[in-house]
């Protein structure tokens, strides 16, 4: 039984997640970034948890979610810092810091879900000055790239096997694990790809302050909303309670990002 929902959690989370992203890469780096960092593998890797395992074990894995995110977090200023220098070989340490990171989280079973909340809060404000006011990253007008079925395979693909991996890990290794993958940045990274193919450095770097902004703040909400309701209302309200209430926060938060040509707003 528990193949077989293996199998329609990767298909459902590959599917969903690669028609829900593809638009991103017309919107323009704003928009774009800002619709690519909300919650995505998350939503199914939790949704799917609580229907294979139980609603106490997808509460347990968001424990971990927080510090996971901070730890995503990291990635992409390193690929920010590194993009100018090189987008393979930015890509490549980015991904080895990530692991090593989150293999540390691992060994010290780290799931203190306030503690992490802090990590993420601090990771924001800090990071949006290094890019911006530091590195100089501006967000710049959409990019003319055509939509292609290969895109669209890259990213069910990749979403939908993070989704296969947080179920497997939930259940064979723990919750621990299952967070984190649960949180992997599968739509960021896949983006970043399309993006440097399509339209160059510039428009892929630029991508990326939108993207953590709207990671740290969509991401830890929904986790915390998810945490607080799945006991009382189930997997299936609680899933729509929570991304409804990201959606609703993400009409406030969409002024914190720069319009293109401009420079960052207040907050």
């Amino acid at each position: 039984m528990f193949g077989l929902q293996l199998i329609l959690g990767i298909i459902v989370g590959g599917g969903w997640i690669a028609g829900t992203t593809l638009a991103a890469q017309r919107l323009g780096s704003r928009l774009g970034g800002f619709l690519s960092g909300l919650p995505s593998t998350m939503v199914v890797s939790l949704l799917f948890i609580s229907w294979t395992q139980g609603a106490l074990v997808a509460r347990e894995a968001t424990s971990v979610m927080p510090v996971a995110l901070a730890v995503n977090a990291v990635l992409l200023l390193t690929f920010a810092a590194l993009a100018q220098r090189g987008f393979a070989g930015a890509i490549l340490t980015s991904m080895a810091g990530w692991g090593f990171l989150q293999v540390l989280v691992a060994i010290l079973d780290f799931r203190d879900f306030v503690l992490g909340i802090a990590v993420c809060g601090v990771l924001l404000l800090l990071g949006r000055a290094y890019m911006i006011d530091f590195l100089g990253i501006r967000p710049v007008p959409g990019a003319p790239m055509a939509w292609s079925w290969r895109d669209a395979l890259l990213r069910g693909m990749l979403s939908g096997g993070v989704v296969g991996a947080a179920m497997a890990l939930t259940r064979f290794a723990g919750p621990g694990l299952g967070g984190v993958f649960a949180v992997f940045p599968a739509v960021i990274l896949s983006t970043l790809m399309i993006a440097q193919r399509a339209a160059g450095q510039g428009f892929t770097r630029s991508l990326v302050p939108s993207f953590m902004t709207s990671m740290l703040v969509h991401c830890v909400v929904y986790a915390i909303v998810f945490r607080w309701s799945v006991l009382e209302v189930g997997p299936l309200w609680a899933t729509a309670i929570s991304y409804g209430g990201t959606l609703f926060l993400g009409a406030g938060t969409y002024r914190l990002f720069p319009a293109e040509g401009q420079g960052p707003r207040a907050g």
